[in-house]
């Protein structure tokens, strides 16, 4: 029984560290919190991610951002990709049809929260 009592003691200050870590860092700030939005986060950021990977949008940025993260997703699921940077196209929350169930009751349909294409290439 000690053992066990010793084990949550060590798992405590693991937490505690962690948390000390995460406030020096800075981890523990949510921009979302502070503009009491923390009810509209899920469209908020598909909206703000969607905006950062469009070669379109309105940081100025060009293609910058959607090709930091196509490599990274090529980087850590292996692939290759090779998306047309020149003809991406980004929308976000792209409806897929009606919200139903397959025949394992798997859903499906609804919408794709940010839908990465160009002529060739569908992520």
């Amino acid at each position: 029984m000690s053992k066990l009592i010793q084990l949550f003691n060590d798992i405590h200050l693991l937490i505690e560290k962690y948390e000390q870590i995460r406030k020096e860092k800075g981890d523990n700030y949510n921009l979302f919190q502070v503009i009491n939005m923390t009810s509209d986060e899920t469209r908020v950021h598909s909206a703000m991610i969607a905006d950062l990977l469009n070669p379109e949008g309105l940081h100025q940025m060009g293609d910058i951002f959607l090709k930091l993260f196509i490599r990274k997703l090529e980087e850590l699921f292996k692939l290759e990709l090779n998306l047309d940077y020149g003809d991406a196209k980004i929308v976000c929350e792209k409806y897929i049809g009606l919200k139903t169930k397959d025949k394992e009751g798997k859903d499906i349909g609804g919408r794709i929260d940010i839908y990465i294409s160009d002529n060739t290439t569908v992520q």
